[in-house]
C-alpha cells in the first residue's frame, strides 16, 4: 500500500505541475470546458446517488456533493465569461478534491466494490480525465465505445 501510494504521490505531483503550468491559450476553449465541467457535475451527482443508495452515512457522499457543486461553479464562471486564470484556479481545487476523493474511494471496501457504485466512478473519471484535458489544451482521451458488439472471432481450427 505504501509503495503504491509513494509511486502515484509524484506522478500525481508532475501532473498537476504540468497542469498548473499551463497558459491561457492552451485550453480548448470555454465551451468546451464548460461542457465537460457540466458533463462532470453530472456524473458526480449520478455516483453520489449510487453512494447514498448502497452507504447513506459514508463520508464519499458529502466529498461527491462537494465535487459536483465546484464543477457546476466552474461551469457557470465559464459560461459567464470567466478569465482562463481564474477557471484555472477553480479547476485546480477540482484536481485536488478529486484526488483526495479517490484515495478515499479506494479504501471503501464496502462501497466501491458495488456494481452501480463501480460503474458511477469510471464514468466520473472519464468525465474528469475529458475536462482535464480540455483545461490543459490537450486532446480528450477517445471514448471507449464497450456497448459496441464486439466483431465476431474466426476459429482457425
Amino acid at each position: 500500500m505504501r509503495t503504491s501510494l509513494t509511486r502515484s504521490l509524484p506522478s500525481f505531483i508532475a501532473a498537476v505541475v504540468l497542469a498548473t503550468a499551463a497558459r491561457a491559450d492552451d485550453w480548448t476553449g470555454p465551451k468546451d470546458v464548460a461542457k465537460s465541467a457540466r458533463d462532470f457535475a453530472n456524473a458526480t451527482r449520478q455516483l453520489q446517488k449510487a453512494i447514498k443508495d448502497v452507504d447513506e452515512d459514508s463520508p464519499l457522499v458529502a466529498e461527491v456533493l462537494s465535487l459536483s457543486k465546484s464543477a457546476a461553479r466552474l461551469r457557470d464562471a465559464v459560461d459567464e465569461g470567466a478569465k482562463y486564470g481564474d477557471a484555472r484556479q477553480d479547476f485546480g481545487k477540482i484536481e485536488g478534491d478529486y484526488a483526495h476523493f479517490e484515495a478515499g474511494f479506494k479504501k471503501a471496501h464496502d462501497v466501491h466494490h458495488e456494481r452501480p457504485v463501480a460503474e458511477s466512478a469510471k464514468k466520473v473519471k472519464a468525465t474528469f480525465d475529458v475536462l482535464q484535458a480540455h483545461m490543459s489544451g490537450r486532446r480528450p482521451p477517445e471514448k471507449a465505445d464497450q456497448d459496441s458488439p464486439q466483431p465476431p472471432r474466426e476459429d482457425n481450427r
